[in-house]
């Protein structure tokens, strides 16, 4: 499993498509940051718009920046996206699945291999982001004020947005191990996170189905919200991703290659 996770990182960090997908990330953020002006991706609500203008209307030092950051990092996703087919949807694409399987590899450690190589590059992804953002600003207008409790907040919003960018991540891997298609993980990634924002926003009452709309925690996850709001949602997403994660693997080894 280790030399699996070893081969799938030196074809994924000599991949043109890896190396595409960090600039236009670089780009993304240091256009964002150079011209202090903030996007959304899908459904946006009102507390989330007033943070987005309270922090542009600051200065964009590092510290403010993180802030201002943590409102689009959903889009993060679509620069994972790639990430998704070039580790875990590589050897479906290729057709080389059961040349590996054949070779002693089990359906097991094959699975379990892609998923943690795919899990620790969202995680450098998250530190990238991040990193460049508060880099970029704080040579432009300082490091800034750390102000009560911002890292306590910081450390809360990281674990909420990688935990719900791994459970949208999760129902694309469920749909790639029951269709073996990577146009159908990518639409399940790119379609359910806005239906289920829509559907949260239809049936408001429901405060399950909050829980459950993981794009929009991204963005709102500096927000502090009452009664153990994110702690919830990371139970769900937790949730989410062990089933998910789990329902694959049985449908996996239940397929004939």
């Amino acid at each position: 499993m280790i030399n699996t996770i070893r081969a799938d990182f030196y074809r994924l960090f000599h991949s043109k498509g890896f190396y595409i997908t960090q600039l236009l990330l670089i780009g993304l953020v240091v256009l964002s940051v150079a011209t202090e002006a903030l996007g959304s991706v899908g459904i946006s609500h009102d507390s989330l718009q007033q943070l987005q203008e309270q922090v542009t209307q600051s200065q964009w030092s590092g510290a403010n920046t993180l802030i201002a950051m943590s409102t689009m990092s959903s889009f993060l996703m679509y620069f994972c996206l790639p990430i998704f087919v070039m580790t875990i949807g590589f050897d479906l694409s290729r057709k080389t699945l059961k040349n590996l399987i054949s070779s002693g590899v089990s359906r097991e450690k094959f699975f379990l291999s892609k998923y943690v190589v795919f899990m620790v590059t969202v995680l450098m992804q998250f530190a990238f982001y991040y990193g460049l953002s508060f880099l970029t600003a704080a040579i432009k207008n300082g490091v800034g004020d750390f102000g009560v409790n911002y890292f306590e907040n910081l450390f809360r919003t990281l674990g909420v947005q990688y935990l719900s960018i791994n459970a949208i991540f999760a129902f694309g891997l469920l749909a790639l191990y029951l269709s073996f298609s990577n146009i159908a993980a990518v639409l399940t990634v790119v379609i359910l996170p806005i239906a289920t924002g829509i559907i949260t926003i239809i049936y408001s009452k429901v405060k399950a189905l909050q829980y459950l709309s993981f794009q929009g925690s991204m963005d709102s996850a500096w927000l502090n919200l009452p009664d153990n709001f994110w702690f919830n949602t990371m139970i769900a997403a937790v949730l989410v991703i062990i089933c998910c994660g789990a329902l694959s693997l049985i449908s996996f080894k239940k397929r004939d290659l």
